[in-house]
């Protein structure tokens, strides 16, 4: 590992943030302007489908400009609405679109399709929605027929961003109000921009309350940089020797922070500068020095706020001396891939040591110089993870997994050449 890396990056627009900034500019009346949209293909999936809906959409300047009528005049012609691979795509619209006057089916690829979508249709149908599945276990596709929904209270079982959202996004038209209590709370970006877009909503500690909107005007809205891709550049950062690198405006948001707690818990220098709130949202730079790590028991730390960087933070462990153990990771077997058991083998790929014990993922510092096949499935966080790891022990990367990348990072190539290696 006599390689390092040396310089300043900036990743791409946050995608869960962009996925909802497209959403909530199609509900909304007039024209929005959205800056730093991520590139993914995941997010292009969204605006295609929106514009599907009635949305216009025009890149205007760098910026994506979308006008719509509004949340009643979303209509299409077209009977199956297509989802791609992403499930923030599929169960946010279930919740738009079962109060509107839309008949539909929304499907995704063959592994959205495998990914289950019951707990979002059961609160929605308690809402008066009526969504239908030909699959037993309510898998998709997803037959939707817009019905006037009313609002409920609800607690769930499972800290999830996507559920909550689609409730909340069902909510915002209903009659009367609707909360949405969580046993943690998961990522809160559907709640600051609904309460920046002048939208009716509190959150009481793991309760989000929201009364109706009447309007959404057209808004324009920053997307700061990408979390989950930062994170595979600093956990770089951090292990390959004599490396400094700052990230520049990126989500600091404190339910998408998870994974810089366990880091530090690891013995990670990782400063923060610049920090402000940019619409609501914390944002800021990271400035990341290499570290010698060791491994910890992130007990501690609510799941929801690092599960989509457990593939990097794996990346850590696999680096660092001694035992890592993440809980609660069972939402890792329901992503692109069962994460989880993707996980397991590309450690073990790798000459590393990993298990997962019920719903703990527990891995060991240390590899082999030897190597078997490491395989990606599919999912970009699993393809980035394999890249990083050849980053770190050879000092370069191999470029073949671009077309799995581009699902959520189509930058992530790039930004390793920017980089002095």
């Amino acid at each position: 590992m006599s390689k390092q890396l040396r310089g300043e990056i900036r990743v791409g627009g946050d995608k869960s943030i962009s996925h909802r900034a497209i959403m909530l500019a199609a509900l909304a009346k007039g024209t929005s302007r959205l800056s730093n949209i991520a590139r993914g293909e995941d997010v292009r999936t969204t605006l295609a489908l929106y514009q599907r809906l009635g949305m216009e959409a025009a890149i205007v300047n760098g910026c994506v400009e979308c006008t719509s009528a509004g949340y009643e005049a979303l209509r299409t012609t077209e009977s199956v609405l297509y989802c791609g691979n992403s499930g923030t795509t599929l169960r946010l619209s279930l919740g738009i679109l079962a109060g509107t006057k839309v008949e539909c089916r929304l499907a995704g690829d063959d592994s959205l399709n495998r990914r289950p979508v019951r707990r979002v249709i059961e609160p929605l149908r308690q809402m008066g929605g009526d969504l239908a599945t030909a699959a037993a276990d309510d898998r998709p596709p997803v037959q939707v027929r817009g019905r006037r929904l009313h609002g409920i209270n609800i607690s769930t079982s499972v800290a999830s961003a996507q559920v909550k959202s689609a409730i909340l996004l069902a909510g915002l038209h209903a009659d009367g109000v609707t909360s949405v209590t969580e046993p943690e709370q998961s990522r809160n970006h559907t709640e600051i921009m609904l309460k920046n877009l002048g939208c009716n909503i509190d959150v009481e500690g793991k309760t989000s309350i929201l009364s109706p909107a009447k309007r959404i005007n057209g808004f324009e809205y920053a997307v700061p940089g990408d979390i989950s891709t930062a994170m595979f550049f600093v956990v770089a950062a951090l292990i390959m020797p004599n490396s400094e690198l700052i990230v520049r405006d990126v989500l600091l948001n404190s339910t998408r922070t998870g994974a810089i707690d366990i880091l530090r818990m690891m013995g990670a220098t990782i400063d923060e500068d610049n920090v402000r709130l940019q619409q609501g949202e914390q944002v800021g730079d990271l400035v990341v020095k290499s570290s010698r790590l060791h491994g910890c028991d992130a007990a501690n730390v609510v799941t929801a706020r690092y599960i989509d960087e457990v593939p990097a933070l794996a990346i850590a462990a696999m680096f660092a001396e001694g035992e890592t153990a993440f809980h609660n990771v069972s939402e890792l077997r329901v992503k692109e891939s069962d994460r989880a058991t993707a996980i397991v083998d590309v450690v073990k790929a790798f000459g590393g040591s990993a298990v997962v014990e019920g719903d703990t993922l527990r891995i060991c510092g240390g590899m082999s110089k030897s190597m078997g096949q490491a395989e990606h499935l599919g999912d970009h966080r699993i393809a980035m993870m394999i890249e990083i790891i050849d980053l770190i022990r050879s000092g370069g990367v191999s470029g073949i997994y671009g077309d799995a990348i581009s699902v959520s990072a189509p930058e992530f190539y790039e930004l390793i050449k920017s980089l002095d290696q």
